[in-house]
């Protein structure tokens, strides 16, 4: 795991605009994991390291459509009131 520090060494080769809004970003997701219960903050890293992975290999929009997907899937699934 990056630690805060060394996140905000590497913003620092970032352009201004970037580098300000990841920090904002890093400060307040470091926040919540140290806030958070420790199964949560487990399931928020995870969740978040594979959503770099998915943005790393360009898959993100698969993901969202599996999402919409999903949701239209529940939505046929719920028992309709008369």
């Amino acid at each position: 795991m990056v630690s805060l520090d060394q996140w905000l060494s590497f913003n620092l080769r970032l352009p201004y605009t970037v580098r300000s809004s990841m920090d904002v970003l890093a400060k307040r997701l470091d926040k919540k994991l140290r806030e958070w219960t420790p199964e949560t903050a487990t399931q928020v890293r995870s969740q978040v390291m594979e959503i770099i992975e998915l943005a790393d290999q360009h898959l993100l929009d698969i993901v969202r459509s599996r999402k919409v997907e999903q949701e239209v899937l529940d939505l046929l699934d719920e028992p309709t009131t008369r």
